[in-house]
């Protein structure tokens, strides 16, 4: 069940709001939010039994297990043992935890089943070039929705509750973790440090839950308006040959859509979160107005950013071991970016080119000359890199990538082509190509934000930011209807 279809829209979600809000009145209590969260299981499982009920019943025995280890592990924490050794016949001791066991072997059969899930298939189709690999095993595997994202749920509740930063919770706690539907298939990815202080309290005020509703209005016309628009223009040529005119129409087009889809995703799972009382952060932040990569990977997918800070780069050393280890510790962090969003040489080559640009700008940002290069000029180098490196996630392999890529330069047989970029580039596609760039950008202004936040405090400003929401949110359900519907480009990781 997607966010913008009609049965999430005109069932599921007032079905599933109605219900917890059935309870909140009491929501005073220990016991009152214990059913409002039983409410909110009940409804994720749904949500996520929707797409393969079986994929339900293994994430729930997941579920129970990640519950039994946590449980283990805040259990150990405390139980530290001390080991002798000799270092140039200098008897000394160091302290052993003994969480860390059950700590590293729910991580690595975590990671196992996301191997097993995700890559095993790839891998082996590899190997079978060289060696004898039975393909066979692997042709039934059924791909658990939102995989990835439960992984690292799944390592975060691990993780935290080892190093202190929380405790393990109920059952009834860590079902809703990792069941709770706005963030389960796509993310954003919300570390249990995060989460379980607000599982017990959380009000939830008529002013937040218009500003939920607001932000899931926003992000249903991010996706069904913008992101699917482009995303028609994308399948329109797709496995055509192309020429150099419409090569680019589609750089531009698929940045844009790739943005808007999971930035609407996100607006769409923090609004309806908000709606009962989960508080998070936020995922995308005008990503297309920065100005190096590394800025880039500050405004985008937060959440997976914070999440590699906290459990890949922080534990490596971070940057308190020097430039040189600093460097390879960005570098390793992007490999498994690169890693994680699939095991195609495509993904990894994407993860490459993010990861050089960063190391790159590590080493240079400090330089006098770096510092002189113009704003402008800086922007426009970053937008080319992020949109280029998008056409890898478009297309999934390094040969269709690289016909796309010649095609930009005119490297084609015209003979063979359908249609040029004059047929495509009608005036619906440029209004929208204006609209969306102009969201993706120029909207972030500090300034126009400064100016919104002032005029938001206006009664007359409010009430007509309202109406709008309502005529954009008429429009999205328009927009829905009459156009074929396209999954979020992320639920495929």
């Amino acid at each position: 069940m997607g966010f913008t279809t009609t049965t999430f829209l005109y069932v599921f979600l007032p079905l599933s709001l109605g219900a917890y809000y059935l309870f909140y009145k009491g929501m005073r209590n220990k016991e009152n939010f214990v059913i409002g969260n039983i409410i909110l299981i009940l409804f994720s499982i749904v949500f996520y039994s929707w797409a393969l009920a079986a994929s339900a019943l293994f994430l729930l025995l997941d579920a129970g297990i990640v519950f039994l280890f946590g449980l283990f592990i805040n259990r150990l924490r405390s139980i530290t043992v001390s080991i002798p050794y000799t270092v140039d016949q200098e008897k000394r001791t160091t302290e052993f935890h003994v969480a860390i066991i059950p700590t590293l072997v729910g991580i690595v059969a975590a990671v196992y089943l996301l191997y097993h899930f995700k890559y095993a298939s790839t891998i082996a189709g590899f190997l079978s070039d060289y060696f004898y690999v039975d393909t066979n095993r692997y042709t039934n595997i059924t791909v658990p929705l939102g995989i990835s994202f439960i992984t690292f749920s799944i390592i975060s509740y691990f993780v935290d509750i080892y190093q202190g930063n929380a405790t393990a919770g109920n059952l009834f706690d860590c079902l809703l973790y990792i069941f709770f539907f706005p963030k389960v298939v796509s993310g954003p990815i919300i570390l249990w440090r995060d989460f379980q202080p607000q599982i017990k309290t959380r009000p939830v005020s008529t002013s937040e839950f218009v500003q939920g509703i607001n932000r899931l209005i926003i992000g249903f016309a991010k996706k069904v308006i913008l992101a699917d628009t482009f995303g028609a223009f994308i399948n329109n040529i797709n496995g055509q040959n192309i020429d150099a005119g419409t090569a680019w129409l589609s750089w531009i087009c698929y940045a844009l859509e790739i943005y808007y889809d999971f930035s609407g995703y996100s607006d769409i799972a923090i609004g309806v979160s908000e709606m009962v009382g989960f508080h998070f952060a936020e995922n995308f932040n005008f990503p297309y107005r920065s100005l190096s990569i590394t800025e880039f990977w500050r405004r985008w997918h937060i959440s997976l950013g914070n999440f590699f800070k906290n459990y890949i780069y922080f534990p490596l050393g971070g940057n308190r071991k020097g430039k040189n280890r600093t460097l390879v510790n960005l570098a390793v962090v992007f490999a498994v970016t690169g890693i994680w969003h699939g095991a195609g040489a495509a993904y990894i080559i994407w993860g490459a080119i993010h990861g050089c640009c960063v190391v790159i700008e590590r080493v240079i940002r400090d330089k006098e000359w770096y510092k002189k290069i113009p704003s402008f000029f800086k922007w426009i180098v970053t937008f080319i890199i992020s949109a280029t490196a998008w056409q890898l996630f478009r297309f999934g392999s390094l040969r269709n990538t690289a016909t796309w890529f010649f095609s930009l330069f005119g490297k084609y047989d015209y003979s063979l082509i359908p249609m040029t970029w004059e047929y495509y580039l009608d005036a619906r596609l440029i209004t929208f190509i204006v609209i969306g760039f102009i969201g993706a950008t120029l909207l972030g202004n500090q300034k126009l934000k400064d100016f919104y936040k002032a005029m938001n405090g206006k009664a007359w400003f409010y009430i007509l930011k309202e109406a709008v929401l309502i005529i954009l949110l008429l429009v999205s359900v328009a927009f829905m209807i009459n156009s074929t519907y396209s999954p979020f480009i992320y639920f495929q990781f």
